[in-house]
């Protein structure tokens, strides 16, 4: 019996280890402005004929064109991306939910990420510039920016923060050892080549970046033109539910009158003539019952009803 138990133990252990590697993770789009977007898989685009839902898989590259936004949701874990206009942007690390790896090759990424568990990974990576994090919200560019003096296009990488903190890690040549900087909310690490080298500084958060992420908010964080109080909608959602009720009554109202009224018809006809009568008054009945419900129901305006 006692051999039993360990076999059997050893058997749910290894369906619980196969369980666990097999869990999938995905990232999904869900929100789009514009619709100058490239989706290449294996190197070959995609034809995507609805952005909103489309299931992105590990190793996708996505670009985005000018005046194109979207927003990434990582799926199961949570987290959301937002791609700014003129990004190209890979996932590289997608298929564990524990473990999630992106490239910026060019442009700008907003990350808004929740509390990871132990052992979980979040980062996003240049060439020589990595960010990885537990829990923040943060951003990434990877630009060009014109060199004072020369006026010559340099490569300028800056990681910035917003909320919790950032962990970034720069490479600034091929025999320098990494340099590691925690960026803290309202500061950033700017990183420019001086001479060859790749020179990171950490300062305050720039006013526009401030200013182009608050114009560009995630779409969750947007309040909408004309924002009602609370108890404004809780009048209208209470409003619009009398409204559906009354047509749903009328139109059973309508319902059942023709049913008696078709019932009185046969009785009559079959040699019932009492009953027969009752039945179609009783159905009239209720078909004009039914005219000022009805009425009722499709005049009311949730909106513009007053308390």
């Amino acid at each position: 019996m006692k051999r039993t138990w360990i076999v059997a133990a050893a058997l749910l252990a290894v369906v619980a280890t196969a369980w666990g590697q097999g869990a999938s993770a995905w990232a999904e789009i869900e929100f789009a402005d514009g619709q100058d977007v490239t989706i290449l898989r294996e190197n070959k685009p995609l034809r995507v004929d609805e952005l909103l839902g489309f299931r992105l898989e590990e190793g996708d590259q996505v670009q985005t064109g000018e005046n194109t936004f979207l927003e990434i949701r990582m799926k199961p874990s949570g987290g959301i991306l937002k791609l700014s206009e003129n990004t190209v942007f890979v996932l590289k690390a997608l298929s564990q939910p524990s473990d999630r790896g992106f490239q910026l090759v060019y442009g700008r990424v907003r990350a808004k990420v929740d509390k990871l568990a132990r052992g979980s990974t979040f980062n996003i990576a240049s060439d020589s510039v990595a960010a990885g994090v537990r829990g923040t919200d943060f951003g990434y560019d990877v630009l060009t920016a014109r060199a004072e003096g020369s006026g010559a296009q340099v490569p300028v990488t800056r990681v910035y923060c917003f909320d919790g903190s950032v962990i970034v890690t720069v490479v600034s040549a091929p025999d320098v050892p990494p340099t590691e900087l925690k960026v803290k909310a309202g500061s950033m690490v700017a990183v420019e080549p001086t001479d060859g080298v790749l020179q990171p500084s950490l300062v305050p958060l720039s006013e526009d970046i401030r200013t182009f992420w608050s114009q560009n908010e995630f779409s969750e964080d947007v309040k909408p033109s004309g924002v009602i109080d609370l108890p404004t909608y809780a009048r209208v959602q209470a409003n619009l539910k009398v409204k559906n009720a009354a047509i749903f009554g009328g139109v059973v109202l309508v319902g059942l009158g023709s049913v008696l009224q078709g019932v009185g018809a046969y009785a009559y006809s079959a040699g019932d003539p009492v009953l027969g009568l009752n039945a179609v008054a009783g159905g009239a009945f209720l078909s004009i019952l039914s005219l000022p419900v009805l009425v009722f129901g499709l005049s009311t305006n949730p909106v513009l009803a007053e308390p």
